[in-house]
């Protein structure tokens, strides 16, 4: 996997339309000319976003388990990998150019 070195930048202002859900992120994907995140990541995403938004605004109609918590950790951990590699296949191919 290649390595990044020197300097990288990322913009202080990300459009996120208030909410990362899988449209927003690939939405920013494409902003930057990299490659979208696949479907399978949809429907996890937005449970994440619904559970996020539960817990943020004090709703607690859903139970956050230590099951839960395990498998948001790893749809997160999975998904920085995810876009770790697609950013760095961009800046390979430098599609961030075009």
């Amino acid at each position: 996997m290649p390595f990044i070195s020197g300097n990288f930048e990322i913009a202080g202002s990300i459009p996120t339309e208030s909410n990362v859900n899988f449209k927003v992120i690939n939405k920013l994907l494409i902003l930057h000319n990299l490659k979208e995140l696949d479907e399978s990541y949809e429907r996890n995403l937005n449970k994440l976003l619904k559970f996020r938004n539960c817990v943020a605004h004090g709703d607690n109609s859903i139970p956050v388990k230590i099951k839960d918590i395990n498998f948001f950790t790893q749809l997160v951990t999975d998904l920085m990998s995810e876009i770790f590699e697609k950013i760095t296949s961009g800046y390979g191919e430098k599609s961030y150019l075009l």
